[in-house]
C-alpha cells in the first residue's frame, strides 16, 4: 500500500510542478507581449516628439535667417543713409519702417 500512495504522490507531484510550468511559460510569454507593446508604444511617443522638435528647430532657423536678412538690409540702409539723397532718404525710411514691421510680424 505504501508503494501505491507512494505513486500516487509522485504523479500528482509531477502534475502539480507541470502546471506550474505551464503558469510560468504563459505569465513570461504575457510579460514579453506587454513588453513589446510598452515598448513600442514609447518608441511612438518619442519618434512624434522627436518630428515635433525637429519642425520647431526648422521654424526657428527659418525666422532666424529672415531676421538676420533683415538685419544685413538694415545695416546697408544705415550705412548708405548720411550719402543719399533727400528721395532716397525718404525710400530708405519707407523701406526702414517695412523692415521693423516684419521684424514686428517675427515678434523679434
Amino acid at each position: 500500500m505504501d508503494k501505491v500512495d507512494s505513486a500516487g504522490i509522485e504523479a500528482n507531484r509531477r502534475r502539480i510542478m507541470s502546471q506550474e510550468k505551464a503558469k510560468e511559460a504563459k505569465s513570461l510569454a504575457d510579460f514579453k507581449t506587454k513588453r513589446s507593446a510598452f515598448l513600442q508604444n514609447q518608441k511612438a511617443q518619442l519618434e512624434a516628439r522627436n518630428a515635433q522638435a525637429k519642425a520647431e528647430m526648422s521654424r526657428l532657423k527659418a525666422k532666424a535667417e529672415q531676421i538676420e536678412k533683415i538685419r544685413a538690409e538694415a545695416l546697408q540702409l544705415n550705412a548708405k543713409f548720411v550719402s543719399a539723397s533727400p528721395a532716397e532718404q525718404a525710400r530708405m525710411e519707407k523701406r526702414a519702417d517695412e523692415l521693423t514691421a516684419e521684424l514686428n510680424r517675427l515678434g523679434y
